[in-house]
């Protein structure tokens, strides 16, 4: 696998986690998710996130293998 197309992905992946931690401070500012000790974990809640550790699972098995390890692909970056 060529290692540009590794970085961009990576690049990707990152903006859009930064996207999305943006999008949970706004979150949190605007009162709609309420601060970890404030609130109460319900039912509904751990359902909803074993659902969503669930899907998560699918997908990263779903996606085809890189071609080498990690660790080859750290080595061929310190490189």
């Amino acid at each position: 696998m060529d290692l540009s197309v590794l970085e961009k992905r990576v690049c990707e992946i990152k903006k859009r986690v930064q996207e999305l931690l943006r999008e949970i401070g706004f979150l949190k500012k605007s009162g709609q998710i309420a601060h970890p000790q404030y609130s109460a974990v319900t039912d509904a809640d751990m359902v909803r996130q074993r659902e969503i550790a669930r899907r998560m699972r699918e997908a990263r098995d779903k996606m085809p293998p890189l071609g080498m390890s990690i660790k080859a692909m750290v080595e061929d970056g310190r490189e």
